[in-house]
């Protein structure tokens, strides 16, 4: 699935490449953006090319914190009106989940979330791309830059616990340490922020509710607008809860803001419902996992949040008609 975002999302590209002696305008021609991505931001581009844009200008100079330097002098009036209504909500709590449910006008393939456990809680920030996309660069940028929203929001002193990227480790992580600070780390399972919940909930003095339910107002007639049908949004959620082993109808209504009942009523609208959609997401995920032959059956049950390898196979041969090795033999035949 592709997915489209605002060329905002190049802001200081040119920049940076020309600091970095690129000549970023042809680097756009050759990724098939056009040039008016970088003087439209309402633009909307697709997100696969951006990635591939950003990867070769880190390969091409050099730069291998590319992304990072092109995050450090973003504000949040880059996110348009998302980002005014970031500045307003009274607590970081309530920003991001008015984030959450308005993040798709600006980046369909952005995801953000909070997850709480006893004193502590993690923001995590979900990169959707397909797979085969290499979004190192990505990555780096979409940290940073949110990492640079906190920080306006809470003040420049506000440090994380943790902050877990997913990307590999770098051969030189000062860049890395001197924008996020030593807690910085790679190779994690999610790109997340992981603070005290009482830093989440601390309220903003100089919010103006009355001003963000405004907004609010304004950005949900922006969504009333959207094409997509809902059960694409649903099948985008539980697309990156699944391997999360959380993705639960609870779990992804509250990624779309919404409680169960209504995501299940605006489903049936559309004449699907959860379980078929887990199971559509299920047999694609399961198909792209077999296919490379790289990963053991176990593995793929623990992606596709099954109990297990055998658990995986009576499921696989009643989608399928076949147990998942005489697929994967069935296809290497062909």
């Amino acid at each position: 699935m592709s997915y489209l975002v605002r060329s905002a999302c190049l802001t200081n590209f040119e920049s940076v490449a020309r600091a970095a002696g690129l000549d970023a305008r042809a680097m756009i021609r050759e990724a098939g953006l056009g040039l008016d991505s970088l003087s439209n931001p309402e633009k909307l581009i697709s997100a696969e090319p951006v990635c591939a844009l950003l990867e070769s200008a880190a390969a091409r100079s050099g730069v291998a914190d590319f992304g990072l330097r092109m995050a450090q002098s973003r504000r949040t009036s880059n996110l348009g009106v998302v980002g005014l209504l970031w500045k307003e909500e009274p607590t970081l709590r309530k920003a991001i989940l008015s984030m959450s449910r308005y993040l798709r006008l600006h980046n369909e393939g952005l995801l953000v979330r909070i997850e709480d456990w006893e004193d502590m809680a993690s923001i995590h920030v979900d990169i959707m791309v397909p797979a085969g996309v290499v979004a190192f660069q990505a990555v780096d940028l979409t940290m940073a830059v949110f990492h640079q929203l906190v920080r306006a929001t809470r003040g420049d002193n506000w440090r994380a616990e943790i902050i877990g990227l997913t990307r590999p480790r770098p051969r030189d992580t000062a860049p890395y340490e001197r924008y996020f600070g030593q807690q910085v780390a790679f190779e994690q399972e999610f790109n997340a922020f992981v603070c005290s919940r009482s830093e989440l909930d601390a309220v903003m003095i100089a919010a103006d509710p009355e001003l963000a339910s405004h907004i609010r107002q304004l950005l949900d007639a922006r969504l009333g607008d959207l094409p997509k049908s809902f059960a694409d949004r649903v099948r985008q959620r539980i697309r990156t809860l699944l391997p999360l082993g959380r993705c639960s109808v609870e779990r992804v209504a509250d990624t779309l803001g919404m409680d169960r009942r209504t995501v299940h009523r605006h489903l049936l609208r559309e004449g699907v419902n959860f379980s078929t959609l887990l199971d559509d997401v299920r047999a694609d995920l399961a198909a792209l996992y077999l296919a490379s032959g790289d990963r053991s059956l176990a593995e793929v049950a623990e992606y596709l949040d099954f109990s297990g390898a055998s658990a995986l196979s009576r499921w696989f041969r009643g989608h399928f008609g076949q147990s998942p090795r005489n697929w994967q033999a069935a296809r290497h035949q062909g």
